[in-house]
C-alpha cells in the first residue's frame, strides 16, 4: 500500500517526490492554513484527481483567484463547495 509520502512510478523502482507537503495545507485541527491552493493541492484536500478539480472549475462549482495567471482556488471557495455538497 502506498503512503502519502511516496508515489511509485509504474515501470521503475524509483520513488517520485511529492509536489508539496500535506502538513503545509492544514493544521492539526484540520483548519486550512493558506488563502489559496493550487489545483493539485485542492485535489488532495477534496480526495479527488487534479482533472476533477479542473472540471469543477469549468462548471463553476469552485472559483479561482484572479490575482495571478496560475489557477489558485481560494479557501472560501473550497469551504463553500464542501458545505454545499456534504
Amino acid at each position: 500500500m502506498l503512503t502519502i509520502e511516496e508515489i511509485k512510478p509504474a515501470n521503475t523502482g524509483e520513488i517520485k517526490p511529492r509536489r508539496f507537503d500535506p502538513k503545509d495545507l492544514m493544521d492539526e485541527n484540520g483548519k486550512l492554513l493558506k488563502l489559496a491552493y493550487t489545483t493539485y493541492e485542492t485535489a488532495f484536500l477534496l480526495a479527488c484527481s487534479d482533472r476533477t478539480v479542473r472540471r469543477l472549475l469549468k462548471r463553476g462549482l469552485l472559483k479561482t483567484s484572479k490575482a495571478t495567471r496560475h489557477k489558485q482556488i481560494t479557501r472560501e471557495s473550497i469551504l463553500t463547495f464542501l458545505k454545499a455538497t456534504v
